[in-house]
């Protein structure tokens, strides 16, 4: 049997595949209606429509061949339909938008999941409410971000 820290981290890692296939639709799925997302340069999303509008463009471009590899997921239950989770995040395949290659990129993904209340009759349901999403690279150099993200 899966049990509810099963079924949030699988939730989890589903979103973060559809991020690797690039389909904004099905990763702004795993998010709340009024959801808010705080991308790597700021950029703040606040409902899952937007999430999913403003995916779009990286995906197409920047990110199309980039993929994110987990290197680390923890989860800290806040109460039991409320927990934190710390995702450590690698990434290669990036470009600028000239299409240059950029080099692998370290960062942290900080989500507040929820038992979704818009589906009260299945339980173990888990959405992501809050997402901030953190890039080490800028701030540390590509190898000094690789060793913080350790």
């Amino acid at each position: 049997m899966i049990n509810n820290q099963e079924i949030l981290l699988n939730t989890v890692e589903d979103a973060l595949a559809a991020w690797n296939r690039k389909d904004a639709k099905a990763f702004s799925e795993y998010f709340v209606e009024d959801a808010e997302f705080t991308d790597v340069v700021g950029q703040l999303m606040s409902t899952r429509t937007e999430i999913e509008r403003l995916h779009h463009q990286p995906f197409s471009t920047v990110l199309k061949n980039a993929q994110l590899e987990t290197k680390e997921i923890r989860v800290k239950k806040i109460r039991s339909d409320v927990a934190s989770v710390d995702v450590k995040w690698e990434t290669t395949g990036h470009t600028k938008p000239d299409g240059t290659p950029l080099p692998p990129r370290y960062g942290l993904l900080h989500l507040v999941v929820i038992e979704d209340p818009a589906t009260p009759s299945q339980s173990n349901q888990w959405r992501i409410a809050v997402a901030h999403n953190v890039d080490y690279t800028a701030t540390y150099g590509s190898q000094d971000a690789r060793e913080v993200a350790k």
